[in-house]
């Protein structure tokens, strides 16, 4: 990722460790970002917000390979 800040704020989202190593393997923090809000809308939530609510939750969902 090109910011580190960014890429700080994104892996701070999932705290997981392993679940952090697949972030990091992203090109950039936009693409993981992108990757994760996929994911979470594809499980059922609506919004991007209701995501981010339940992103401890469900965050090791959403970076299986």
């Amino acid at each position: 990722m090109n910011d580190p800040h960014t890429r700080e704020a994104v892996t701070n989202l999932v705290p997981l460790p392993h679940i952090k190593e697949q972030i990091n393997q992203f090109l950039t923090e936009q693409e993981a970002i992108k990757k994760y809000f996929e994911c979470c809308l594809e499980r059922g939530f609506r919004t991007k917000q209701e995501s981010m609510a339940r992103v401890s939750y469900d965050s090791e969902h959403c970076f299986k390979p």
